[in-house]
């Protein structure tokens, strides 16, 4: 068996190049000069640059690239893109999945803040949003409202009407039931008295 030694001094090592470093210009050279200057690790004059090249390739960016997709997984986990009802503070601060966030933006409290450049709306550009709110009917479809005795039946049965129409965005009544109950439970908390200053679209910070 062969083994190679290579002995490396200080001068020869770009700290940010080898630590991943990021930050000014000046302060990775103001770093460098307290190190030991003349680095030119992975350099075009680097004899090892090869070699440097192929660990970068091969090791380091391969972690760094499994790495972002353990922090996507995580946020997947904490946060999964499909369709849940955000009744109450906690499942607020979990966020709005981004499948619910077009029904969101589109409810008129939310959007008259949007429009008034005090709720931050996911980042969405308001000019980009079309007149109207495409969920109104999908929402108040089958909404019972208050009931009263003659309402019910002789069972204490009552019905509701749904009404669809085919350029209505397209919901199962799960999800219209979902995004029905987080619209109304956002209309309590723009109006509560403890919460009214919370973006609730970027939460929880405060509307700008």
């Amino acid at each position: 068996m062969i083994v190679s030694r290579l002995s490396l001094n200080t001068n020869m090592l770009d700290l940010g190049a080898m630590l991943g470093t990021q930050g000014s210009v000046e302060l990775i050279r103001q770093i460098n000069r307290n190190a030991g200057s003349g680095s030119f690790f992975g350099g075009a004059t680097d004899p090892f640059r090869e070699d440097f090249l192929a660990f970068q390739n091969t090791i380091v960016e391969p972690i760094r690239a499994a790495g972002q997709m353990v922090v996507d997984v995580v946020g997947d986990i904490i946060n999964p893109d499909k369709y849940r009802s955000i009744t109450n503070e906690a499942e607020l601060a979990k966020g709005i999945p981004p499948c619910m966030q077009l029904g969101v933006v589109y409810f008129e409290p939310v959007r008259s803040g949007i429009d008034d450049g005090v709720l931050d709306g996911f980042g969405i550009d308001p000019t980009k949003m079309v007149d109207g709110d495409p969920f109104e009917n999908i929402c108040k479809s089958g909404d019972s409202g208050w009931l009263a005795s003659k309402d019910l039946n002789d069972k204490g049965e009552f019905s509701l009407t749904y009404t669809y129409d085919s350029t209505d965005p397209e919901l199962t009544p799960e999800q219209a039931m979902c995004l029905t109950e987080t619209r109304d439970y956002l209309r309590d908390f723009m109006e509560d008295e403890n919460t009214k200053f919370i973006d609730p679209t970027d939460y929880p910070n405060l509307r700008g």
